[in-house]
């Protein structure tokens, strides 16, 4: 199958098949509808690796994510792929965590190299990247635009974030509203990151809580999400070593269902004896029995804003270097 049949069976020449296939010159609706029902009722796909070495863009977008099997990359991922396709794109995943297993970086940087090898048209990348390895990615990266999402790494580098400095507002404001006095904080290692910005939601529930009087004891976790063992473990720890504990706010929704189970299990009533608050807002916690109280990150804005932003930059044109997104507390029955 080729462009000849194509334009055969749309009666049109190849140059305007060619045209519509790159988007190139003035193209009416009515010829690109029918091209593209030409090329539908024939199932022609375009050669994308022949298109990119001939140079034409590819019209694909690279992602990096840090694993397959977390959730919350997963329906973020859902919301990229909706809103890349509806810009005629297509996305090509890279998990650090297979592909760069081993490499410096958290194998961010394996990652990068690997959609950077496939000719992709930019890069979004939801891994937290070390400023160590910021020069030599800058470098291999050279002209394909880079977007950071749910992390920054410098200011001329595009990124999108959740404001996690409202979220934190929330989460206390909540917690507090609901009466706990003694609350239990589980967040991401933020001894290990330089930056504020990397874990702001922690920071600022907890000096909210100070400003409240409310008593908090943190706990960091640096593991992985899925390691759901480790997870376990520090969660039996708290329990173990703060029984009088009214409250307990969960960097993610993972947690926050761990932590209900766990707490059934000893026979405690969700929310009578004990408040349990996420983060997220995956779909994960409505399934759990009561379903969990959160702070909803906004999944579909995240992922349309670093769309947004790949494609102007793919177009040459200047973009914001910093997008941020509102959250929303989503109030269940586990508070």
């Amino acid at each position: 199958m080729t462009i000849t049949d194509v334009a055969k069976l749309a009666g049109v020449s190849k140059t305007t098949v060619s045209r519509v296939l790159n988007r190139r010159g003035p193209l009416s609706e009515k010829t690109i509808k029918k091209v593209e029902d030409a090329m539908e009722e024939l199932g022609y796909f375009p050669n994308e690796h022949a298109r990119a070495l001939s140079g034409v863009t590819s019209r694909v977008i690279g992602v990096v994510i840090s694993a397959f099997n977390n959730p919350f990359h997963s329906e973020l991922l859902q919301q990229i792929s909706l809103a890349v396709r509806s810009n005629g794109y297509s996305i090509l995943i890279a998990s650090s965590a297979e592909i760069g297993a081993g490499m410096p970086g958290n194998g961010t940087l394996g990652a990068i190299e690997f959609l950077l090898s496939k000719q992709v048209d930019a890069i979004i990348s939801m891994n937290y990247i070390d400023p160590e390895y910021w020069p030599g990615i800058r470098e291999k990266c050279a002209k394909t635009p880079f977007i950071t999402l749910l992390s920054e790494i410098a200011p001329d580098i595009p990124s999108v974030l959740s404001d996690d400095k409202q979220g934190g507002l929330l989460a206390a404001m909540h917690l507090r509203a609901k009466g706990c006095k003694k609350i239990v904080h589980v967040s991401g290692a933020l001894s290990d990151y330089p930056y504020r910005y990397v874990d702001e939601r922690s920071y600022t529930f907890l000096e909210e809580c100070e400003n409240y009087g409310i008593s908090t004891h943190n706990y960091e976790y640096s593991g992985s999400l899925m390691d759901l063992e480790s997870m376990q473990e520090l969660i039996s720890r708290i329990f173990s070593e703060n029984m009088d504990m009214d409250g307990i706010f969960l960097s993610n929704d993972i947690f926050a269902a761990q932590c209900v189970a766990y707490a059934q299990s000893l026979g405690l009533r969700i929310p009578d004896d004990l408040r349990v608050l996420g983060y997220d807002g995956i779909y994960l916690g409505t399934l759990t029995s009561p379903p969990i109280s959160t702070i909803r990150q906004d999944f579909s804005g995240l992922a349309e804003s670093a769309v947004n932003i790949a494609l102007a930059k793919i177009r040459g044109e200047e973009t914001e270097t910093r997008v941020l997104r509102p959250v929303k507390l989503i109030e269940r029955k586990t508070t």
